[in-house]
């Protein structure tokens, strides 16, 4: 499962992070293609449209701005994430994990990156500091083996997908 933070569908991810790779979880209908709001958005151009020379940092306000050109702001939590705080510390690799079994193979995570493995093993959630933004972002991903779901939440955007007739092995 791979994590990327990406504001022009033409160029490259802002960030991207594998979160699990030949990791085994315990076990116990949305769009899934939502695309971007403006498939044209770049964000060197905008931030010369607004005066803003590309590797300077934005206020406040240009990030509100930001946010509301891109349409996640309505997507946003109320309280970003704090990844020094729990449930995210202490951090091993930047995981930390409730999880009573021994989890393997879980990838170093990158310096701006901490993920959290709740007891059922079965639900992970990350916290990532996003510079651009000035601010952290949360994900998470959870899968429910008792009612055959997957939920995948970035914020408080959800997207849930039942397994019961998931075709395995096709790309949504």
């Amino acid at each position: 499962m791979n994590v990327s933070i990406c504001f022009e569908s033409s160029k490259p991810c802002l960030f991207d992070q594998i979160i699990f790779n030949n990791t085994k979880l315990t076990k116990k209908p949305c769009k899934w293609q939502t695309g971007f709001k403006n498939s044209n958005f770049s964000l060197s151009s905008w931030k010369s449209s607004v005066g803003i020379e590309p590797s300077q940092s934005l206020t406040v306000v240009e990030i509100r701005k930001l946010e509301e050109i891109l349409g996640i702001a309505p997507f946003l939590l109320d309280s970003p994430c704090q990844r020094y705080s729990w449930p995210y510390v202490p951090p091993t690799n930047g995981w930390r994990s409730d999880c009573p079994q021994e989890m393997r193979n879980l990838p170093s995570l990158l310096s701006n990156m901490n993920c959290y493995i709740d007891q059922s093993c079965t639900a992970v959630q990350c916290c990532m500091d996003v510079n651009e933004l000035g601010k952290s972002l949360e994900i998470g991903i959870k899968i429910d083996p008792c009612d055959f779901r997957l939920t995948v939440r970035i914020e408080k955007l959800s997207f849930d997908v039942t397994l019961y007739d998931y075709v395995w092995g096709k790309s949504d």
